[in-house]
């Protein structure tokens, strides 16, 4: 049997950074951080650059390093000049790259430059707790990590992303709604090792605070999260609000197998090749919504999609439907989709539906005037509760999304998704859903993780 320290062991070779990657990754460093104080000084914008994320803090994964540089504005900058120099400086400086715009809640600048991803960030230079910008914390994370982490705890923090980023829960934007790089740091920082951390978690308790600091006595009273994690250089920012519930029960129930029985494939993606065949069992259960949408900023298209699920599964509830799973997709580029696993797809013709008991005047009397004349059958139960026995309306789950997509503002569906799942949603079922998933690269990879946590958290090997 393979021990803990050389599971470890095995586990640092695949996180850390080779010395060829690290001069790779320090020459394009260099390269930018020199363009871009070249440029800010050429057209005379008051304005600092400076490195951050990851590659500053020397904490990225072997293989996966972006290279984040922040161009610090001053804060009278009014906002949209600040989103137009920013934009154009951020231009000037990767001219001559393939560039992308990338939208977070202002634009920023995507960029490869000799085969590393590099992103150019406007924010603003302000003190503490000044905040203009969702960027503007950014540079003090870096500050404080490079500060405070030492060199020996940067290996754990590696360990500690690989780990998560196995199990699907890594970053903390919308669509992930996980573990992001800076609280992994933020965690070995309080927990001094990875095992240290994994221990932590797995008897984490719902509630649980987590500071470097002590803890403020009125911390519970200001957020309300299954976890919550103060940032350390604003500690009115709780960094657990961005951790949903299912990627903290992920983490958490990971935490616990791994310790339970320590193996390397908990460093390693599930690879899914076979995960259809997973599915094929339940096909006659899936429904799968195919439409199109318009490109828009990421984390508000997962924000959309989120809240679009969530009302088609609540009003599928209401309908009578046993909704097991529902679960969301995208290109991200112009197609999305939603998958629900139901219980079944056809409901019995009748429902019961069971009232109040008969010394409820009101309500009795109310039960009855509205459900008598939906009443097949009507009795009194056991316990002298009005039961009325209805005939179903409405059976087939497919003409009921059918019926609810034809006015998405009722169900729920989010403003920006409404015209998209109203004029363009197909809906399949069974083998022709699999078959769909199958075929679309983009809806593969999301549908992986709902027929994959058994592989990934309880059982890798």
């Amino acid at each position: 049997m393979t021990s803990l320290d050389e599971i470890l062991a095995a586990a640092r070779k695949m996180c850390e950074p080779d010395e060829e990657e690290r001069r790779l990754i320090s020459k394009v460093a260099d390269t930018i951080l020199n363009r871009a104080r070249s440029v800010i000084k050429e057209k005379k914008v008051d304005a600092e650059a400076v490195l951050g994320g990851s590659y500053a803090k020397d904490t990225w994964l072997k293989g996966e390093c972006d290279i984040d540089l922040f161009v610090k504005f001053q804060p009278d900058l009014k906002m949209d000049e600040f989103k137009q120099i920013g934009m154009d400086l951020a231009k000037e400086i990767l001219k001559g790259y393939e560039t992308l715009v990338r939208y977070a809640e202002h634009p920023y600048l995507e960029g490869f430059v000799d085969g590393v991803r590099v992103n150019i960030v406007p924010c603003f230079n302000v003190k503490p707790r000044h905040w203009i910008s969702a960027a503007d914390r950014s540079p003090y994370h870096t500050e404080y990590v490079k500060r405070h982490l030492k060199e020996e705890l940067k290996s754990e923090v590696r360990l500690l992303k690989k780990f998560i980023k196995a199990r699907g829960v890594y970053g903390a934007e919308v669509k992930t709604r996980g573990f992001s790089g800076y609280v992994c740091e933020v965690l070995i920082l309080k927990y001094g090792s990875f095992i240290r951390t994994l221990e932590a978690f797995s008897n984490l308790e719902r509630g649980a605070v987590i500071n470097l600091g002590e803890v403020p006595a009125d911390v519970k009273l200001r957020f309300q999260s299954p976890i919550i994690i103060l940032d350390p250089v604003d500690s009115e920012r709780n960094l657990g609000a961005a951790i949903s519930e299912e990627s903290l029960a992920t983490f958490i129930s990971s935490a616990r197998s791994f310790l339970q029985n320590p193996s390397l494939k908990y460093f390693e993606r599930y690879d899914g090749e076979s995960f259809i065949r997973l599915l094929e069992p339940m096909a006659d259960n899936l429904i799968l919504l195919l439409f199109a949408h318009e490109r828009r900023s990421p984390d508000i298209l997962w924000g959309q999609l989120h809240k679009t699920s969530e009302a088609i599964e609540r009003q599928m509830k209401i309908r009578g439907f046993e909704v097991l799973r529902v679960f969301e997709a995208s290109s991200e580029e112009a197609e999305g989709a939603i998958l629900l696993l139901l219980e079944s797809l056809t409901l019995p013709k009748y429902m019961v539906k069971v009232g109040p008991d008969v010394y409820r005047k009101a309500d009795a009397l109310r039960f009855v005037q509205k459900n008598l004349n939906r009443s097949t059958l009507i009795w009194f139960s056991k316990d002298g509760r009005i039961v009325s026995l209805q005939e179903r309306v409405e059976r087939n789950a497919v003409n009921v999304l059918q019926s609810l997509l034809s006015n998405p503002t009722e169900l729920g569906v989010a403003e920006g998704l409404r015209e998209a799942l109203k004029s363009s949603t197909t809906i399949l079922t069974g083998r022709e859903a699999l078959k769909a998933v199958e075929s679309k690269g983009w809806l593969r990879r999301e549908v992986q993780r709902l027929v994959s946590t058994k592989y990934i958290t309880f059982d890798p090997d």
